[in-house]
């Protein structure tokens, strides 16, 4: 059955609109070199309907969910360092997006 507007054009009909738009990320995680000791700070935004789940990984270890954003304080060579990859997963589709971080020296936490 269609559907008409007062001027005589067909309107659309509700199965023409898609149930599901697939994620895309808008913003992506950069590249960072830091000293060890400095805060790790990386985001990763997207667009999609539904509301597309960030899942954010370290060496491919879940690191955390449902956050843009990273902050890690007081980063650590030895447990920091590496490649972190977003993941924006709706039913519509799943896109991902990395940035290797680098902590360089020795943090000496004086007390």
């Amino acid at each position: 059955m269609s559907r008409f507007s007062l001027f005589g054009e067909s309107l659309p009909q509700f199965e023409d609109f898609p149930v599901a738009v697939p994620p895309e990320i808008i913003k992506e995680p950069q590249n960072i070199s830091i000293d060890e000791g400095d805060t790790i700070i990386l985001e990763c935004e997207a667009l999609g309907f539904p509301v597309p789940q960030i899942t954010w990984y370290l060496n491919g270890s879940v690191l955390s969910t449902n956050s843009s954003l990273v902050e890690i304080i007081y980063a650590r060579k030895s447990e920091h360092e590496g490649l972190y990859r977003c993941e924006a997963k709706n039913p519509a589709g799943i896109v991902t997006a990395s940035a290797f971080v680098t902590v360089k020296g020795q943090y000496h936490k004086y007390t």
